[in-house]
């Protein structure tokens, strides 16, 4: 199955939504978790340095994204999961310089 990020370039196709794989929190395994959780950490201290408010975790996060950006796209609980958990996972490889 392709793996298809909420975000697209403009002119990409859309991908069939039963064909998209979404990374959820469910999905995600112990030590996977804690590197989304380390990205998390890193992304609050960012937030705080701007005045913004923490998450208080992954779910906060999701919450937050889906009220302020997925509830206008049209995104499920999953698809909004998915983008955050994309987006934690560039953080974290570009913190580690991996990116």
């Amino acid at each position: 199955a392709t793996r298809c990020g909420v975000a697209r370039l403009q002119g990409e196709t859309d991908i069939a939504k039963d064909d998209r794989v979404l990374v959820t929190i469910e999905s995600l395994s112990s030590d996977y978790r804690l590197q989304m959780e380390t990205a998390l950490e890193e992304r609050n201290k960012e937030r705080i340095l701007t005045g913004q408010p923490r998450y208080e975790d992954i779910e906060d996060m999701v919450t937050k994204y889906q009220e302020f950006e997925g509830e206008k796209l049209g995104m499920s609980r999953a698809e909004a999961e998915d983008a955050v958990l994309s987006y934690l996972q560039k953080k974290a490889l570009m913190d580690e310089g991996a990116y």
